[in-house]
């Protein structure tokens, strides 16, 4: 059985990363090649890295979790991650943003269609709000229900939660949690700063532009 993490960034993928390594499947993780394949809709390369490996998660696998779920139905299992709520996922992915390095902004662009989720934080909102739920709705229709299980880090779920749902014994381990905060580089953060004041500025000037109905 395969395993599909099919939640956005920042909802403790990485921890669900660390998770299935330790279970022991053979692991895919966040590709920017990949992400860019399938902007070109190219999905033969996706395929491809899928029948080499057991689980997945990170881009590029939520932006076609539909088809996912279409092609793999009951042989798989699907595991949608959120945080406790959408303003805590926003305030992350923001953070986040400033972290990396400037030209990552391409491929949030990709993904969420804006290089920096400040630009438009309402749409982010709807954005996570939208996908968890298509997610779930798409299960259901496929009748997969049985299959799919949503999972919060930070309401409890852990190991027990986790190895039942796949019917894996539980790692003699202690739970990871991957990828937590650390201090921003200065000159990453000052230069995504001044990226995002132009970018604002310029949205700005659009938005002033348009014509008054």
């Amino acid at each position: 059985m395969k395993v599909f993490g099919l939640g956005l960034s920042k909802t403790g993928t990485t921890t669900l990363k660390l998770c299935l390594r330790e279970i022991g499947y053979r692991h895919s993780s966040y590709d920017p090649a990949l992400v860019e394949a399938w902007s070109r809709g190219q999905l033969d390369e996706i395929w491809r890295t899928i029948e080499r490996h057991d689980s997945f998660e990170d881009w590029p696998y939520p932006l076609m979790s539909s088809e996912i779920m279409e092609r793999f139905g009951r042989d798989a299992y699907y595991i949608l991650t959120v945080r406790k709520d959408a303003s805590t996922w926003l305030e992350s992915l923001k953070k986040h943003a400033m972290r990396q390095p400037p030209d990552r902004a391409e491929l949030r662009r990709i993904a969420y269609g804006l290089d920096y989720p400040q630009l438009d934080e309402p749409a982010l909102i709807a954005r996570y709000e939208r996908h968890n739920a298509t997610v779930q709705e798409v299960a259901k229709r496929l009748g997969l229900a049985s299959r799919l299980r949503v999972f919060c880090w930070e309401h409890g779920d852990g190991w027990q939660e986790l190895c039942e749902f796949l019917g894996k014994s539980i790692p003699d381990k202690p739970f990871p949690h991957g990828n937590r905060a650390v201090a921003p580089d200065a000159e990453i953060l000052a230069e995504n700063q001044k990226r995002l004041t132009l970018l604002a500025a310029k949205q700005s000037e659009r938005i002033t532009a348009q014509p008054q109905r």
